[in-house]
């Protein structure tokens, strides 16, 4: 049988292990699930079709983006302050602030005429950050 000090230091010992667990599980990554993040760009694709759907199509690929950025664990209180501190992750960061900025544009006044190259602007901009975050897959051929 142990003795009471073997036991202090297996329940020890455990407690340690699991709160390393807890860090590891909360503060790195979560792998993003692809075919729901392609399947929701499919979507968003789909509301380009029609004028009148291109303001929810880049409200709708932001939200993609912010579900994204929050399951990679970016720092930070808003979406701002997440895409500042991941700037280093994005390939093209200057597309993904226009495309924030066309997005937070809609955002503020709910009738904002967007033009055909508004919306692709945004929409590439968008994709670009999904593939860099692994979201969504690249183009490139391996």
């Amino acid at each position: 049988m142990m003795s009471l000090n073997g036991n202090t230091s297996i329940a020890l010992s455990l407690t340690f292990f699991l709160f390393v667990c807890i860090l590891i599980y909360k503060y790195f990554p979560k792998k993003l699930n692809n075919k729901k993040f392609i399947k929701k760009w499919i979507y968003i694709q789909s509301l380009c079709s029609n004028k009148e759907s291109w303001s929810k199509a880049i409200v709708e690929s932001e939200l993609l983006l912010k579900k994204a950025v929050v399951r990679r664990k970016f720092k930070g209180k808003n979406m701002g302050e997440k895409l500042t501190n991941g700037q280093r992750t994005f390939s093209d960061n200057d597309s993904l602030w226009v495309s924030y900025k066309i997005f937070k544009k809609i955002d503020s006044s709910k009738k904002v005429v967007l033009t055909e190259t508004d919306v692709k602007k945004a929409l590439l901009g968008f994709r670009q950050a999904l593939r860099d975050l692994g979201a969504l897959p690249s183009d490139e051929k391996k």
